[in-house]
C-alpha cells in the first residue's frame, strides 16, 4: 500500500509597525495645482448639467457649483470635514453625458496612472468618502445596482478590488444607505462603515509590490435625486496606517480542523480580526471572528490568538464538497491515498515537504486563497496580502 505524507507549514512575518503619521509617497487632492503628485488622471468626464448648479454631474468641485439635496435623517447641508478647497463629487451619472437617462453611461469613471511604486512593499490606499445617503440600489435589483469602488492594478496583471461601497437593501426592497462591502457580495454589510455628508477617512491594503501602479475609482449612480457622492484626498503609503503589528501567523489542520494561530505585538484602535477565505481570489467569505483580546485603544502587550476551524463549514461558505477542499492542497492520484490530507492556512510564505511511494503522483493544480481582515472599531477594514496555497505538480 502506497502512503503519502504531507505537511504544510505557513508563516506569515508582518513588520507593519503602526506609523499614522507617515506622509504618503503618492496623494491627489484634487486642488488645482500638485494634484496627482506624480502620473496622470484621467476621468471619464468632467463636467455638469446643463445649468448652475448643477442637478447632475460628475466633476471636480468646491462644492458651490452643485445643488445639494436638503438633508435627510439630521445629514449635513453640505459636504463637511473637506480637505483643502476642490474635492470630486457625482450625482445621476446617467444624464451627466448627454442630459437625457442614457443607460451607457450610469458608471463614470477616474483612472490614475503611472505611479511609481518600484521598491515599495506593504503599500496602504486611504481615501475620503462621503455620500447623501438613502435609496441606493443593491444586487437584489439586478445589473444596474449602485457602487463606489476603488481598483488598483500592479504592472499591467489585472485590476484587483482594494475596497466598496454598496447598498445595505435595508429598506427590505433591494435599497439602502451605502454601506462598506468586506466580503464582495455586491451588499453592504450591516455592521460595515456607513457613509454620510461628512467625509470619512478609510484604509484598505494594497497586495503585492511591483514598478507602475495605476488606481482606479468607479462609481455607479443613475438615480436622480438621491444617489449623491464625494471623493477627496486619495493617498498611498508604505508601511503605514496599520494598527495592527502582527509577530507572525500560522496555520495546522489536524483531525479535521483548521487552527489558526497568530500574535500581535501592538494594537491601535482594533475591535476583532476576521479569517476569510475564496475559492475565486475575487469573493471572500468570513468562517471566523475573533474579539480582541486588547482592553485599551492603544496597547503596546503581545497577545497570543488560536482559533480552531471545522474544515465541513469552510466547505460550505466555499459551496464544494468538503472531500473536494482536503484535495485543494494536493495533486490527484492514480490510485488510493492514505494518511491525512492538509488544509491551506492564513500567511504570505509556505513550506511543504511531502513524501510518496514508489507509485507516483498525476499532475494537477489546485487552488484557494485566504486573507486575515483587521477591524477598527469604526468599522474600518484593513486586509493581509491574499494568499494563494496551491500544491502544484
Amino acid at each position: 500500500m502506497t502512503t503519502i505524507k504531507t505537511c504544510i507549514v505557513i508563516a506569515l512575518l508582518c513588520n507593519c509597525t503602526s506609523v499614522r503619521s507617515q506622509s504618503p509617497f503618492w496623494s491627489d487632492t484634487f486642488e488645482d495645482t500638485g494634484a496627482p503628485t506624480s502620473g496622470t488622471r484621467t476621468a471619464s468626464l468632467d463636467k455638469g448639467g446643463s445649468s448652475v448648479p448643477y442637478a447632475y454631474y460628475f466633476l471636480r468641485t468646491d462644492g458651490s457649483n452643485i445643488a445639494l439635496n436638503p438633508p435627510s435623517n439630521g445629514d449635513a447641508t453640505s459636504y463637511q470635514n473637506v480637505e483643502g478647497n476642490k474635492f470630486w463629487a457625482g450625482e445621476d451619472l446617467d444624464r451627466v453625458r448627454t442630459g437625457v437617462n442614457n443607460a451607457d453611461d450610469k458608471e463614470q469613471n477616474i483612472t490614475w496612472t503611472g505611479i511609481n511604486i518600484s521598491g515599495k512593499s506593504n503599500m496602504v490606499f486611504k481615501g475620503l468618502f462621503a455620500a447623501y445617503n438613502i435609496a441606493w440600489q443593491n444586487i437584489n435589483q439586478g445589473p444596474n445596482y449602485d457602487y463606489l469602488i476603488v481598483e488598483y492594478n500592479i504592472d499591467g496583471a489585472g485590476w484587483i478590488p482594494a475596497g466598496a461601497f454598496q447598498s445595505d437593501g435595508s429598506d427590505g426592497l433591494g435599497s439602502g444607505k451605502l454601506r462598506f462591502d468586506a466580503d464582495g457580495d455586491g451588499i453592504g454589510d450591516a455592521d460595515g462603515l456607513l457613509l454620510s455628508r461628512t467625509f470619512q477617512e478609510v484604509s484598505w491594503s494594497i497586495t503585492g509590490t511591483g514598478n507602475t501602479m495605476a488606481l482606479r475609482f468607479r462609481a455607479r449612480a443613475d438615480a436622480s435625486l438621491t444617489q449623491e457622492f464625494a471623493i477627496d484626498n486619495f493617498r498611498l503609503f508604505e508601511n503605514a496606517g496599520l494598527p495592527v503589528t502582527f509577530a507572525g501567523v500560522n496555520a495546522q489542520v489536524k483531525e479535521g480542523k483548521l487552527t489558526v494561530n497568530w500574535q500581535t505585538l501592538s494594537e491601535t484602535n482594533n475591535d476583532h480580526f476576521e479569517v476569510q477565505v475564496s475559492k475565486d481570489g475575487k469573493k471572500f467569505t468570513t468562517i471566523s471572528t475573533v474579539k480582541s483580546k486588547a482592553t485599551e485603544d492603544a496597547s503596546l502587550s503581545a497577545y497570543d490568538y488560536s482559533v480552531p476551524i471545522d474544515i465541513t463549514g469552510i466547505a460550505g461558505v466555499l459551496g464544494i464538497s468538503t472531500l473536494s477542499l482536503l484535495f485543494l492542497t494536493l495533486p490527484h492520484k492514480r490510485r488510493k491515498v492514505t494518511g491525512f490530507m492538509v488544509l491551506v492556512a492564513l500567511g504570505v510564505a509556505f513550506y511543504s515537504c511531502s513524501k510518496s511511494g514508489s507509485d507516483g503522483v498525476d499532475t494537477g493544480s489546485h487552488k484557494i486563497s485566504l486573507r486575515i481582515a483587521q477591524v477598527d472599531k469604526d468599522g474600518t477594514k484593513t486586509y493581509s496580502k491574499v494568499i494563494i496555497v496551491s500544491h502544484d505538480n
